[in-house]
């Protein structure tokens, strides 16, 4: 099932043959401008997936920061990953526990995403994403897309609702 425009943001997935049922195994990625983020053959668990996606539509709409959208790729990139990841102190730490920087952080914390970051920050007009696939990568794997505003909160909506009804679905099932 692909939710969205592959070549704008997507999410494509599809539930294992042998599924698990509540555990909902299954293959699941982002698409970014045509670029696949995620280890969709890997696989994972679809059903903490859509937990994952439960939370970060709490911040739809929440994602507009006019000072991070106009920073270059690499230095908003840089901060958000900065002060989330902390692996080096950030002079944005501070600043980033207040405005609640983690609602910028928009991939699932699943095993399949293990080596990708992707953060979205909005303006009034329209959506950012900041993302790199692979950590190996460095400064020279940090791409950058530009979407419409609310393509990405419509997307997880839907996913997060097709998700939720199998899971409802294999709830009624256990005895």
């Amino acid at each position: 099932m692909i939710i969205g425009d592959k070549s704008e943001f997507a999410i494509e997935y599809e539930l294992a043959s042998d599924y698990g049922g509540v555990w909902m195994f299954g293959g699941i990625c982002y698409f970014i401008k045509g670029k696949q983020i995620g280890d969709y053959e890997l696989g994972t668990s679809l059903r903490d997936v859509m937990f994952h996606l439960h939370n970060m539509i709490r911040d739809n709409g929440k994602r507009i920061h006019e000072e991070l959208f106009h920073l270059s790729k690499f230095e908003l990139f840089n901060r958000l990953n900065d002060v989330l990841y902390g692996y080096k102190d950030s002079e944005y730490e501070e600043v980033g526990l207040q405005e609640m920087w983690a609602r910028f952080d928009i991939v699932p914390r699943v095993d399949i995403f293990d080596e990708s970051k992707v953060f979205l920050v909005e303006d009034k007009n329209q959506s950012r994403i900041v993302f790199r696939e692979g950590i190996s990568q460095g400064l020279r794997g940090i791409n950058e897309a530009y979407i419409n505003k609310g393509e990405f909160d419509r997307v997880i909506c839907e996913t997060y609702k097709q998700l939720d009804n199998i899971y409802d679905l294999e709830l009624m099932k256990q005895p």
